[in-house]
């Protein structure tokens, strides 16, 4: 039931969990209790989905009972206050049993141990424990029912805490947010505890920044740099003008690493680094790989299949935007950005074995790492190679985001593989778009360096290179993959 709160509802809404009312659909609130941090105690009203209720299993993560393996003491109430009834289901859903309809009242526990055990994908993409607080991924956290639209979730922490999300905070109610969608409550995450926090802007977008421990705010500045130079490359060169607030949390951990979930941004800062090291250089893939997750995917509406989403949202995008993004903003020399498409060349040959495809890659993520995120990169910049030579120059593949980013809005129209072949033929003509459903679609390998060579580079002793003889013409093709966007002139063609 989609749910539009007014003003007086939304008061009546933050009074109590204790009444289950038709007028409060959906309502949150998590408790954390200073002496036992890693406990999550919700309560919450929520129309169930038919007769069940259910977390967001679509993470990776290779939990035997996936993230129901952290909940505990799950009740759930009718609107007349007895007890429904509720058997555990697989994939983390539990059945109702005896319910008719209307809203109902959830209350639960979930015990924070994501970061004690093994996960594929690590624990930034769950939650973890840190002497300065805690990090919850939605998926890990909350239990939903139907879709619903603006609703509250309300924090109740210790006195010395302080919580950084996406959401925008209530007006006069303290630790009290605005949730537009289920969806972007368990696709997101947040940071509560004794952390820093602050906000960057660029452009229409908002980013609000959640640091928390010594050596992470060592790096503060850093960090800021980093991630403010993505927000307005990207800005700059894919040109959306929608408006859009993400969260970006990093602390100190154990290790290295990141993940992005919705509109959030989770990355562990592993360990003090050794005199005259800059640990942002190992974060520095991941920082400008996760801020275009956040930039692309809070503004569009796309289909979430495995067969499409998994290789165009890693590779094709994210992949391909951040090291053109590296390379362009002087992370990368020119070489070193050659020497990287050849990385990826190889790591995504090795999965080539005449059955994998893009497509079918998207299935089984963990297994199939390089042929989804090398694969989907080598087929993108293959066909930017291919849209530079057939154009003559005036266009790239760049073009194909700007158009994506203002044709498919989020809320508007969902892009699709057949969307995205169309609007490949619509900007650049049948070869390359005939070309990128061959990609995805047959086993065949993606033949970058034939489509390189159209721009005047070979590949000799292992090193792919602008060979000396390369034409007036396949220079200055190789000079709009540069860009000059450090010129403060942006031109990417």
């Amino acid at each position: 039931m989609l749910f539009s709160a007014k003003p007086s509802v939304v008061l009546l809404c933050l009074v109590s969990l204790l009444t289950v009312s038709n007028a409060c659909a959906t309502q949150y609130t998590v408790s954390i209790a200073q002496e036992n941090p890693r406990l999550a105690v919700v309560t919450a009203v929520i129309e169930p989905d038919g007769n069940e209720i259910r977390m967001n299993e679509e993470g990776v993560h290779g939990l035997e009972n996936g993230w129901a393996t952290f909940v505990e003491g799950l009740k759930v109430f009718a609107p007349d206050g007895r007890v429904i009834a509720v058997s555990e289901q697989s994939n983390s859903s539990w059945r109702l049993t005896g319910y008719n309809n209307g809203p109902v009242k959830l209350s639960y526990r979930v015990r924070l141990g994501h970061d004690q055990v093994p996960l594929n994908f690590g624990d930034n993409g769950a939650a973890y424990a840190t002497d300065w607080g805690v990090m919850w991924a939605g998926r890990a956290l909350f239990i939903a029912g139907k879709p619903a639209r603006e609703f509250l979730l309300r924090f109740d922490l210790p006195e010395t805490w302080r919580v950084t999300t996406p959401w925008d905070e209530k007006i006069g109610s303290a630790n009290t947010f605005v949730v537009q969608t289920t969806n972007d409550l368990v696709n997101s995450a947040f940071f509560a505890g004794t952390h820093e926090q602050f906000n960057l802007e660029a452009g229409a977008v908002t980013l609000r920044v959640a640091l928390s421990g010594d050596n992470t705010l060592t790096m503060r500045e850093q960090i800021t740099d980093m991630t403010g130079q993505y927000l307005n490359y990207y800005e700059t060169v894919y040109r959306s003008s929608g408006k859009a607030s993400m969260v970006l949390i990093a602390a100190d951990r154990n290790s290295w690493g990141g993940e992005v979930m919705g509109r959030a941004i989770s990355l562990s800062i592993g360990g003090k680094p050794p005199p005259g090291f800059n640990p942002l250089t190992v974060l520095a893939h991941v920082i400008a790989h996760e801020i275009f997750h956040v930039f692309s995917l809070i503004r569009m509406e796309i289909d979430d299949a495995p067969s499409f989403s998994t290789w165009f949202n890693e590779g094709f995008g994210a992949e391909y935007a951040a090291w053109l993004a590296r390379m362009r903003l002087g992370e990368l020399t020119q070489q070193q950005f050659l020497d990287q498409i050849m990385v990826e060349v190889a790591k995504y040959q090795s999965k080539v074995d005449g059955g994998l495809t893009l497509a079918s890659a998207g299935y089984d993520k963990a297994s199939n790492y390089d042929m989804v995120y090398s694969g989907g990169f080598v087929a993108a910049m293959t066909l930017d190679f291919l849209v530079r030579h057939e154009s003559d120059g005036a266009r790239s593949l760049d073009d194909l985001w700007v158009y994506l980013l203002n044709q498919y809005p989020r809320g508007g129209e969902m892009l699709t593989l057949g969307g995205l072949i169309n609007a490949t033929r619509s900007l650049y003509g049948e070869t390359v778009s005939s070309r990128l459903s061959a990609y995805v679609n047959e086993p065949d390998p993606i033949a970058l360096y034939d489509a390189a060579a159209l721009l005047g580079l070979k590949v000799e002793n292992k090193t792919l290179s602008l060979s000396d003889h390369a034409s007036k013409r396949q220079r200055a093709l190789w000079q709009g993959v540069l860009g000059d966007y450090r010129s403060g002139l942006y031109s990417g063609r």
